[in-house]
């Protein structure tokens, strides 16, 4: 289970042809490192990799927080992509994650069977000498459950992300963050019902209607548009827009983010 805390903003890169981030989270009360494939969520309906591999190793000389020195780091890196090599010649896979908790550093493998696998495994580990003990776990996932409850970002550290970034960028431009101001909120929804029924939880909030109306062509054409006098800081707008992307959520619409004027001194 994860814990609500981001330790770091998202990494963002490309690696293998796919849309890479990492997060840093708490899972079970430790810190952890999750390198996912952002990319693999918009192919699920697409690919039929029915089989979870995780693949990896423990190691002994790790950091208190459980992360491996910049020796065994490196020396894993190498390790893991030369195991993808194998892995790319051997199966039908994609690799959708690497999680570094607790002294493992696991990689995440989808594959489309996984008949032979485990042997060719233990044939490979039997002859690298890495002086490491290996991890090796197979199980069937047809509709990628784990990928989308564990390796994938969940509502918060999406909305972290977002925040952070954002924050970030008004922070560049020299705005007092702790100063209150207008914030601004937009949510879109499929009806005027349901868009209505969140102006009403929006308002019990203490938040101001700015405007309400209907974009046509828009996928969710009914639009509202409210704002709140609050401070714009990292951990209190990620409570905040977590709860109004829930609400949205909940009546089949969509919490589109928000803005503020930049505050100098």
């Amino acid at each position: 289970m994860r814990v609500f805390l981001l330790i770091s903003c998202f990494i963002i890169s490309t690696c293998l042809g796919a849309q890479w981030d990492q997060y840093f989270a708490q899972w079970e009360g430790k810190s952890g490192s999750m390198l996912v494939d952002m990319g693999y969520m918009d192919s699920l309906h697409h690919v039929e990799l029915p089989y979870l591999l995780a693949v990896g190793y423990q190691f002994t000389t790790c950091s208190t927080k459980g992360f491996p020195d910049s020796m065994n780091y490196e020396k894993l890196i190498k390790l893991s992509d030369k195991l993808y090599n194998y892995m790319d010649i051997q199966a039908t896979c994609q690799i959708v994650g690497t999680f570094t908790y607790d002294c493992k550093r696991v990689d995440y493998y989808y594959l489309k069977d996984s008949i032979g696998i485990r042997s060719f495994l233990n044939n490979y580990f039997y002859r690298d000498n890495s002086g490491l003990e290996p991890i090796i776990s197979i199980s069937h996932d047809p509709n990628s459950k784990y990928y989308k409850d564990f390796i994938y970002p969940d509502v918060y550290i999406s909305e972290y992300k977002a925040n952070c970034e954002f924050i970030q960028e008004l922070i560049n431009q020299g705005d007092q963050i702790k100063k209150g101001r207008r914030i601004e909120h937009w949510a879109y929804f499929d009806t005027h019902l349901e868009r209505d029924r969140y102006r009403l939880i929006v308002l019990e909030r203490g938040f101001n209607e700015e405007e309400s109306g209907f974009h046509r062509g828009y996928k969710r054409p009914y639009f509202y548009h409210f704002s709140r006098r609050d401070k714009p800081t990292r951990d209190y707008m990620t409570e905040l827009t977590v709860n109004l992307q829930n609400e949205a959520k909940a009546l089949n619409g969509l919490y589109d983010g928000w803005e503020c004027e930049i505050i100098r001194k």
